[in-house]
């Protein structure tokens, strides 16, 4: 892999989309494309995250993009990699713009500021034999927006944290630019994870999560290659769990 993958040579503008994700899709089914081609638009009525949760956004004011990327020799068993290197480059564009604030990873893929969310990823791999053939990594930031309602978990915007509006197409730029940087690591997981757990909401801190046996706070202990979580408490360690088999509370 080259020493950078290159992000965003090729932009692909949309005036309003049900969902990023699922219009790169459409596109897919009628051409080939281009690995590290990016599908923005300007307005999406119907954003969504990891378990289906909906992506509130206001046009015009965020940023809301999906990127086609082909990762060089990524096997299944490690593809949760495309998960850390993107949130590790979402958190240093963030922090980039508002260098003020400490910025945290919630595992699986939110960036947090305090309780507050301010950015998501959903990344949706196709897989062929034992290698991730192709993802679509579709990203959402809030930028400039300055009201929000309520859903799951508290929102805030970069201009709420940094009482700065954004320039959004200066912001993407140094997205793409650190997303190139970040993703060209993956053939180097010691790294990657590494920084992905040292940036980790619960790593430092013990948090209030719901598993199977209990709801208490634990500590995140690690994540494994498959990027499931283990937590440990006073009482022990638990887990590895999946996406679908916690919940923070």
């Amino acid at each position: 892999m080259s020493s950078k993958t290159r992000i965003g040579h090729t932009i692909l503008a949309f005036g309003q989309v049900e969902s990023t994700n699922d219009q790169l899709k459409l596109l897919l089914k009628e051409d080939d494309l281009e690995s590290g081609l990016v599908l923005d638009c300007y307005e999406q009525t119907q954003g969504r995250g990891q378990r289906d949760n909906k992506w509130q956004s206001k046009k015009g004011e965020n940023v809301h993009l999906s990127i086609f990327f082909r990762p060089e020799s990524l096997r299944v068993d490690r593809q949760f990699l495309m998960n850390e290197a993107v949130a590790l480059a979402l958190r240093q564009t963030i922090r980039e713009y508002v260098p003020s604030i400490e910025v945290k990873i919630k595992w699986p893929n939110d960036i947090l500021f305090n309780e507050y969310k301010i950015a998501g990823i959903l990344i949706e791999n196709v897989l062929q034999g034992s290698f991730v053939e192709h993802t679509i990594i579709g990203i959402g930031i809030n930028v400039n927006q300055t009201s929000f309602e309520y859903f799951n978990r508290a929102a805030s915007s970069l201009l709420l944290l940094g009482g700065t509006p954004i320039d959004l197409d200066r912001f993407k730029k140094s997205l793409f630019d650190h997303l190139g940087f970040f993703l060209s690591k993956i053939n180097q997981p010691e790294y990657i994870q590494g920084q992905y757990e040292r940036y980790l909401y619960g790593k430092m801190q013990s948090v209030l999560i719901q598993i199977p046996e209990k709801t208490a706070y634990f500590h995140i202990e690690s994540i494994d290659t498959w990027g499931r979580i283990i937590l440990k408490d006073s009482y022990g360690t638990y887990g590895p769990f999946g996406f679908q088999e916690l919940v923070f509370k």
